[in-house]
């Protein structure tokens, strides 16, 4: 019961506590594995998402995000302040999961709609200043 209450640690920003909580959970793994498949599917706690994916997650074994692949592949449809398709993206390509997704060409997508936004800004009138 208390790995709920450590569990909400993870969206602190980058806390003193919650850089204590990403190592905890990390080397945890699949005890946390329902807590962390909730969350990732969950419309709200962006900043979660966030830790889970960028410091939490990469620690785990293959076989254990094998569990939670549905939720990594519905973040990589999406688009938001923090990054989570890119962060959900490269987890499914680093730990070799979603082998019938085209995982190339959603890396190429990705690439293509941010370079077209950099652009965008760099033609912006307050680029020159």
């Amino acid at each position: 019961p208390v790995l709920k209450t450590l569990f909400q640690w993870l969206e602190t920003s980058g806390s003193d506590v919650e850089l204590l909580m990403r190592s905890f959970f990390a080397s945890l793994g699949e005890p946390a594995i329902e807590l962390v498949a909730e969350a990732l599917s969950s419309p709200s706690k962006p900043a979660r998402k966030a830790a889970l994916l960028q410091h939490v997650l990469p620690s785990w074994p293959r076989e254990v995000l094998a569990h939670i692949e549905p939720q990594l592949k519905a973040l990589i449809q999406g688009y938001d302040y923090y990054g989570l398709d890119a962060w959900a993206l490269k987890l499914l390509i680093d730990k070799d999961l979603a082998k019938d997704e085209d995982l190339e060409g959603w890396r190429r997508l990705k690439i293509t709609r941010l370079r077209e936004q950099l652009a965008a800004l760099s033609a912006s009138p307050l680029a020159g200043s």
